[in-house]
């Protein structure tokens, strides 16, 4: 009896020891969920370039994103050359990156490199949130030595808290800081359907007339720019997705184009897409299911999308093809998770 209850105890010992280790590692290796029950997102890498890390609070909210890059600095030095004094002038490699971090109302944009706040650049960013944590403005300004420029990209919601449309526009400023002209004027449309979304840009143009009103722009914001409207000049340019019916986004970013985001280049007009922020819960843009097949604007390339999972049917490498081929230096993305 006691060889059966001993023989018994132990196999039930090894049975609950393993059932304890296949729990532990499933519990160890569980990705944390969002109150949105998304997949929180912990690092990307866009092939062999840059790699982003993303960072979050006690409630499961994006805090931070850091994007670590290698900058370079010129260095010159005067060498002297078969009796002739020269100048040469070489890149030397310095460790930079650019820190985007929520601070209540506002996302602070900073550069550092070496470790130090780079204070350098003439050019400012400016993120403002709406009270439920969207961009509601970002503001890029060019600082010179007298004058100034702001391009501005407004942002509007939907009642799902979705990005519905934004204009961009540039006001240009005298020393005295009066406004002196406008220009650049842009109207991004998003539309959604239960798979994903689709985006129309127009460009528009404003007669003397309006450029000279002394409320412009409450003017340019109080309309849609589409349709009939005066001063408008139409341009739809669509920016083409196919998507899947039965192949969910479970993460908590937008992963459409993510081989074309950037961090580090100025945003301009349509490009404002591609920046990293506006691949985040900040900015209300995501699809519902998986794009399948994309189109660059101004292109007649189409990508086929390809998503490969791990085990647990997470997404971890996500690839564009053109006829069944990828360019590994360029159209494949990594994708990590926070752990539980």
């Amino acid at each position: 009896m006691r060889n059966m209850i001993r023989t018994y105890t132990g196999g039930s010992l090894q049975i609950s020891f393993l059932i304890i280790a296949m729990l532990f590692n499933t519990v160890a290796n569980a990705q944390r969920l969002n109150e949105d029950g998304l997949k929180m997102i912990s690092r990307i890498r866009i092939a062999q370039k840059d790699t982003i890390y993303f960072k979050y609070d006690e409630r499961n909210r994006l805090k931070e994103i850091v994007c670590p890059f290698t900058d370079f600095e010129e260095q010159s030095e005067e060498i002297r050359m078969n009796g002739r004094l020269i100048k040469r002038t070489t890149q030397i490699p310095i460790p930079a990156k650019m820190i985007f971090t929520r601070i209540k109302d506002s996302i602070a944009q900073k550069k550092y490199k070496n470790g130090m706040v780079d204070t350098s650049s003439p050019v400012h960013h400016i993120w403002k949130l709406n009270t439920y944590g969207k961009i509601k403005q970002y503001v890029i300004r060019y600082q010179r030595k007298k004058d100034y420029n702001d391009t501005y990209f407004d942002f509007t919601y939907d009642d799902k808290l979705r990005l519905k449309e934004f204009k961009t526009y540039t006001c240009f400023f005298r020393e005295d800081h009066s406004l002196s002209s406008f220009t650049g004027f842009g109207y991004y449309l998003i539309r959604y359907d239960e798979q994903g979304y689709y985006i129309d840009n127009y460009s528009f143009q404003l007669n003397e007339l309006e450029l000279k009103l002394p409320n412009l722009v409450d003017y340019i914001n109080s309309h849609t720019w589409i349709g009939n409207e005066p001063a408008v000049y139409e341009k739809s340019n669509a920016r083409e997705y196919s998507y899947s019916i039965d192949n969910r986004n479970d993460t908590n970013m937008n992963l459409n184009r993510l081989f074309a985001i950037y961090t580090k280049i100025v945003p301009t007009g349509s490009t404002i897409l591609d920046y990293i922020v506006l691949h985040t819960e900040w900015s209300g843009l995501r699809e519902n299911f998986l794009a399948t097949h994309c189109q660059l604007w101004n292109s007649n390339k189409i990508y086929d999308i390809v998503y490969k999972r791990d085990l647990k049917g997470n997404i971890k490498e996500v690839l564009y093809c053109i006829d069944g081929y990828y360019k590994p230096k360029e159209d494949i993305i990594f994708i990590d998770y926070v752990d539980e």
